[in-house]
């Protein structure tokens, strides 16, 4: 999106931050049914959850720039 264009309301949702924080629910939420579903242990599921932070997107932006990678720097993000 160019800013110039963009209402802030509409930068803030087509951010790089707002996009990272959807890949995460997602993450979770595909983690959650998998827990559901008998795949994942419970265990596993609330340790996983548990060590999950923040999203970062400034540290993410310097993991694509060496991995070339956007899934990749999501993940060690």
């Amino acid at each position: 999106m160019i800013d110039r264009y963009a209402l802030p309301e509409l930068r803030k949702i087509f951010s790089e931050q707002r996009k990272l924080e959807l890949w995460l629910r997602i993450e979770l939420l595909a983690l959650e049914a998998l827990r559901d579903a008998g795949v994942v242990p419970v265990e596993d599921f609330e340790r996983i959850r548990g060590a999950v932070g923040e999203v970062d997107a400034r540290r993410a932006h310097e993991i694509e720039k060496e991995s070339q990678h956007d899934i990749i720097a999501f993940l060690r993000s």
